[in-house]
């Protein structure tokens, strides 16, 4: 019966280390989160063989939740989201390169008027389109 009583106690003790074990993980985890979840400016963006390069940057918000990396740039209502971080990232470059593609040329009679104002802002801020030798 006291065999049985220390094997519980044993059994006890290492559940709670354990227990401990996991909250330290836990902890390192989400303070090495912390780091990518920082927002930062952005002034170029790059997809294919084209980079937009903009007069000054723009601030970029990182989010994590519900297993999802969140990327916004909220001055051109840029939304990107995927497990991967890295392709939530890639993500916003092609969100950003899809507007400059679809409003920087577009006449204004073919676009509300919100559209004409992100089309301006976009002018407003891009300073160029450069090809990119991918060699």
């Amino acid at each position: 019966m006291e065999n049985l009583k220390a094997k519980s106690e044993v059994i006890q003790l290492i559940n709670n280390l354990a227990e401990q074990e996991l909250l330290a993980i836990k902890k390192i985890i989400q303070s090495n989160l912390l780091s990518y979840l920082s927002p930062f400016h952005i002034k170029e963006f790059t997809l294919d063989n084209k980079r937009y390069i903009l007069k000054e940057p723009v601030i970029c918000n990182v989010d994590y939740q519900d297993d999802l990396w969140i990327y916004e740039v909220p001055r051109y209502g840029l939304h990107a989201f995927s497990k991967d971080r890295e392709e939530a990232f890639f993500q916003l470059h092609d969100e950003f390169v899809f507007l400059c593609d679809t409003f920087l040329n577009e006449e204004d009679e073919k676009l509300t008027g919100e559209a004409i104002d992100l089309r301006n802002l976009l002018k407003k801020d891009l300073l160029t389109i450069e090809d990119i030798d991918n060699e």
